[in-house]
């Protein structure tokens, strides 16, 4: 315990900003589209926080025990958040932003939602679930609750991240059967698998197409494995570009840099690291926490990353300050 308080005051001194401990991890994060808000998993609640200070303003109500994945709409209008009861139910709750009202749930019957990503139009939802599966649901402009559209069936194991493609036409899972697999998200169709981790794959991020110059690549996307590797992927291709082994332990939460330029990793060194897009090369380190990470977003403007620990300590990695 001492030792993490010092480590706690240390991260205090180098303009880290920590909640106070809670007792529960923090799984799921996400800044509103407007900057405003960072949402983060709380106990049976969601913490509505300041998009800048981090501060707790409010807690919306949410009855699941287990909070996995928090994504807004594009338009910012609604909030979709994944959960459930472990071996019991899964659910996705929708939440209206600008009351706080919860204005729909959708039962995942057979065992907890462990994802869920809005696509580029807001139109539909993805889900991943312990059994073995990820589910398309069509999302109503009028708040009604979500239409089942699809199941994307292909794991051996529990899926435990699902992301959209950057333009819409594409879907991505990784689960605890160490593969990545890309879908149509026109058909739900199996595109390609790939199988290159030795272990579960913890987290997917899309790297958004870099400005001029920078060389970045469009539709790149990034995995984080528990063994240790970061892998970065041509997912259209099915192609592998390179193998990032600079993690000590499983690497649980990736973000994409919004300007394109690179991303973040962390995991259960609590040693977040940045990277580049021409090599594996570690620009920059934060020591953020001295316990397991387990989500990490990035700020509308880049400047802000939060990292939120088993612990339940949230913390804000100014960027623009380094």
């Amino acid at each position: 315990m001492k030792q993490a308080l010092l480590c706690l005051a240390a991260l205090w001194a180098n303009g880290l900003l920590i909640d106070a401990l809670h007792s529960e991890p923090v799984t799921a994060l996400a800044f509103s589209p407007d900057g405003r808000a960072l949402v983060s998993s709380g106990v049976r609640c969601l913490e509505i926080r300041d998009g800048v200070s981090g501060t707790i303003q409010r807690r919306l109500p949410c009855a699941m025990p287990k909070i996995t994945g928090i994504t807004f709409r594009f338009d910012g209008r609604l909030l979709a958040v994944s959960g459930g009861t472990p071996g019991v139910e899964g659910a996705v709750v929708g939440y209206d932003w600008d009351t706080g009202k919860r204005v729909w749930e959708m039962p995942i019957t057979l065992d907890i939602a462990t994802c869920v990503d809005f696509s580029p139009n807001g139109e539909s939802l993805v889900v991943g679930g312990v059994n073995h599966q990820a589910e398309v649901w069509r999302v109503d402009r009028n708040a009604m609750p979500p239409t089942h559209s699809m199941t994307l069936s292909g794991h051996s194991a529990p899926v435990l991240c699902a992301l959209y493609g950057p333009d819409g036409r594409t879907i991505l899972t990784g689960g605890a059967d160490r593969s990545i697999k890309v879908w149509s998200a026109v058909d739900g169709k199996l595109v390609r698998s790939l199988g290159h981790h030795t272990d579960s794959v913890n987290a997917l991020a899309f790297i958004p197409k870099g400005p001029a110059g920078t060389g970045a690549t469009p539709h790149l996307c990034v995995s984080g494995s528990s063994d240790g590797t970061v892998r970065v992927w041509q997912p259209d291709l099915g192609r592998m570009v390179r193998i990032i082994r600079r993690s000590e332990g499983g690497v649980f939460a990736l973000a994409g840099k919004r300007d394109g330029t690179g991303f973040f990793s962390i995991g259960q060194a609590g040693v977040m690291r940045q990277f580049g897009m021409e090599d594996d090369a570690v620009l920059r380190t934060w020591n953020v926490s001295p316990d397991w990470v387990y989500s990490l977003a990035v700020s509308v403007d880049g400047g802000t990353v939060a990292a939120g620990d088993w612990q339940g300590n949230v913390t804000l990695v100014p960027l623009r300050t380094q």
